[in-house]
């Protein structure tokens, strides 16, 4: 990884973090005032059953979703407060993994990778970079390649290559194994923490399999949308 891809990780405090989704008997409150400190440059898994919160939480963080309650400050500045042309500057500062690989089927490897920072100008060769990261992450020499022509985990690998492009300070990983085989979902998950620690940056990865989470510096994990466990693997 070239030095100039280093990146600083974002430094998370999150206070009384609340989301309701619904009304009356449908009513249900995915964060319940959740307060956390996260250190920049952390590994932290959120682990718990579906519908624990884990995903809101994420999405409130990557401000996919609105809190409906609380301050999420990022580097101290509160995006919960933060205008429309902010809040777009910001998601750009956040890396995505979602369960589903999202990459679109007509472009090529390397041009997936290169989707989000094409139709920008940035201080760095994207090419490079891209090809870079498709090293990283064991594709060197598919660039060329399409989508389908890819198992599962490959193109796993790739979304992770695409959410590093721009040098993320937050990576956030929902469920990124989810898709995945055992063998091939550990093998995503070691990655995912690796290049996080390779960048400096900070990762947050939600996942309902305890086995999945004992790479990370740290584990949450959440019932009816509250920290109810917070410790360190040994």
């Amino acid at each position: 990884m070239h030095s100039a891809t280093a990146a600083s990780g974002a430094a998370l405090d999150i206070t009384g973090l609340t989301r309701v989704f619904g009304r009356g008997e449908a009513r249900i409150t995915a964060a319940d005032g959740i307060s956390l400190n996260v250190p920049a440059g952390q590994s932290v898994a959120v682990t718990g059953r579906s519908g624990s919160g884990k995903s809101t939480l994420l999405h409130l963080l990557g401000a996919i979703e609105q809190a409906d309650a609380g301050t999420i400050l990022v580097d101290g500045q509160d995006i919960t407060r933060l205008r429309a042309r902010k809040l777009t500057e910001y998601r750009r500062s956040v890396g995505f993994v979602f369960q589903r690989f999202h990459l679109l089927p007509a472009l090529t490897v390397l041009d997936n990778v290169l989707a989000p920072v094409l139709p920008r100008r940035t201080s760095y060769d994207k090419q490079e970079r891209a090809l870079d990261l498709l090293g990283s992450v064991g594709l060197a020499g598919r660039e060329h390649s399409l989508p389908a022509q890819l198992s599962g985990g490959q193109q796993q690998r790739v979304a992770l290559a695409r959410a590093l492009i721009d040098t993320p300070r937050l990576l956030l990983a929902d469920e990124p194994t989810g898709a995945l085989d055992t063998t091939t979902g550990a093998e995503v998950m070691d990655l995912i923490v690796r290049l996080g620690r390779e960048h400096g940056t900070t990762v947050l990865i939600a996942t309902h399999e305890e086995a999945v989470a004992e790479g990370c510096d740290r584990r949450l994990r959440m019932r009816d949308g509250r920290v109810v466990s917070d410790s360190r693997p040994e």
